[in-house]
C-alpha cells in the first residue's frame, strides 16, 4: 500500500489564505473577549457600607440605603440578576448575577447578604400588623 505525499496534505493557495484570514480575526476576537471579560469581573460589583450601596457599573451610582424601598431578583433572558428598588427608580445591578453563561453558585447568598445590609442599615424599623 502506497503511503500519500506530504505534497497530498498541503493547502492549496486558498485554503492557505482561508487559514490565514480566519486566524488573524479569530485570535483577536478570542482576546478581545478576554479582556473584556476580565475588566468586568474587576469593575462591576457593589460595595455595602453602613450608609449606602455604591454600584459600580459602566456608570457607577451611590444609593442611600434609606432611599431603598426593597431588594429583589429579576429574571432577565434567563439570568438572575438583583434589582435594587427606589420610589421611583429601580437599579439592576451587574453582580451578583447568574445565568446559563455566568453561573455563581453562591448568588442566593450574595442576594441574602445584599438583602440583610438593607434591612439593617435603612433605619426603618418593621412595624407590626394591626391586630383585628
Amino acid at each position: 500500500m502506497e503511503q500519500p505525499t506530504r505534497a497530498a496534505y498541503a493547502l492549496t493557495p486558498a485554503e492557505h489564505r482561508q487559514v490565514v484570514l480566519f486566524n488573524a480575526t479569530a485570535i483577536p476576537i478570542a482576546a478581545m473577549l478576554f479582556i473584556v471579560t476580565a475588566l468586568e469581573t474587576r469593575w462591576f460589583g457593589v460595595t455595602l457600607t453602613s450608609t449606602e450601596v455604591r454600584v459600580h457599573s459602566l456608570r457607577r451610582r451611590t444609593i442611600r440605603w434609606t432611599d431603598v424601598r426593597a431588594v429583589t431578583t429579576e429574571n432577565v433572558l434567563g439570568t438572575r440578576v438583583v434589582v435594587v428598588h427606589e420610589e421611583n427608580r429601580r437599579t439592576r445591578l451587574r453582580a451578583p448575577i447568574t445565568g446559563w453563561l455566568t453561573w455563581d453558585r453562591h448568588f442566593d447568598q450574595k442576594y441574602q447578604t445584599i438583602g440583610q445590609w438593607w434591612l439593617e442599615h435603612s433605619g426603618t424599623v418593621e412595624q407590626p400588623l394591626p391586630e383585628g
